[in-house]
């Protein structure tokens, strides 16, 4: 491996955080914010009766709290040189622990909000006023349940994460060196790697055939405008979480293929410019997986009508005002 393709992926990693980093958080920041905003307003929580927008509001602010413990953070590390964590420990460990947190509680929620739309859709096609309300209230039982157990499930990082060296003269705040980083490599792996990928395959696959049947007896039974309504609402919803899961599967694959390779060459030995080339393309890698965080509302714009339609909204109401 040549020294100037180590130098030269260093030199990417750099301004891809200083110049990149930035701009990500910005637009990460918005989205986020927009999305929350959206989702709160009672034309689309539909007066305490949509328990799905509760878990999508707990993914925003989940995806805010990840831009800025996870993204900016790496944006002063690699863009700025600007690294508190290398010097404080405690800091270190808290901001590791809850990078963790947040990483696996954004896609915990969407799992959620997947399963409630395959409840309601599924088994609770005609519900009562107070059942729907009930259920309301349980998803905020469900969230705050969800956030406690993912809090103590990685409990354990606030106790074997240390400042090591990650390349020469560089200190950088990551898990302890041996049995735990493998540990934390293969937990990732197969979490974030096949387990929720697969879970959000099936559920994805799942809605949409509901999605199909349920439009099929609709044609046939020539229902009114209103049920038509409902479909198109159905279907603008189902068309933003399939999106989501595809988003998802993309960008955390990514990450398995990366942590793949390191587990497989972890043994073999490695001159200090093959270990700079892995360490530049893990964290550029991160860099492209820290999008996914970023760009939930923008996207949304693009796949419905109805969503731009409440952004045009809430956007003439706040100039209004």
């Amino acid at each position: 491996m040549s020294s100037s393709s180590s130098s030269s992926l260093n030199i990417i990693l750099i301004n891809l955080y200083r110049f990149g980093g930035p701009i990500l958080i910005v637009i990460g920041t918005i989205s986020s914010v927009m999305n929350i905003i959206l989702f709160i307003q009672k034309n689309n929580i539909s007066q305490k009766q949509n328990s799905s927008f509760i878990y999508l509001i707990a993914r925003n602010i989940c995806n805010i709290l990840f831009i800025y413990l996870s993204i900016l953070y790496e944006t002063l590390s690699f863009g700025y040189n600007i690294t508190p964590s290398s010097s404080n420990i405690i800091y270190c460990r808290f901001s590791l622990y809850m990078t963790l947190v947040f990483d696996i509680l954004s896609p915990f929620y969407l799992l959620l909000t997947l399963l409630d739309y395959i409840l309601i859709r599924s088994f609770m096609k005609t519900t009562s006023h107070r059942e729907r309300e009930k259920r309301y209230y349980f998803s905020y039982i469900i969230c705050m349940s969800g956030f406690v157990f993912w809090t103590l499930f990685h409990i354990h990082a606030l106790f074997y994460s240390d400042i090591v060296e990650m390349k020469s003269d560089y200190f950088y705040c990551s898990f302890q060196v041996g049995f735990y980083a493998r540990l934390m490599r293969y937990y990732s792996l197969i979490m974030k790697g096949i387990v929720l990928p697969l879970l959000f395959l099936v559920f994805g696959l799942w809605i949409m055939k509901n999605y199909r049947n349920t439009s099929r007896v609709m044609c046939i039974s020539h229902l009114e405008t209103v049920e038509n309504e409902r479909q198109s609402k159905d279907r603008e919803m189902i068309m933003i979480l399939v999106k989501d899961i595809v988003v998802y599967i993309i960008f955390s694959s990514i990450t398995s293929i990366i942590m793949i390779y390191e587990l497989i060459t972890e043994h073999h030995i490695k001159d200090v410019e093959e270990k700079e080339v892995e360490y530049s393309i893990r964290y550029v890698g991160m860099f492209c997986v820290s999008m996914s965080y970023c760009f939930g509302f923008y996207t949304n714009v693009c796949l419905s009508k109805r969503f731009r339609e409440n952004v045009k909204s809430t956007v003439c109401c706040d100039v209004v005002e």
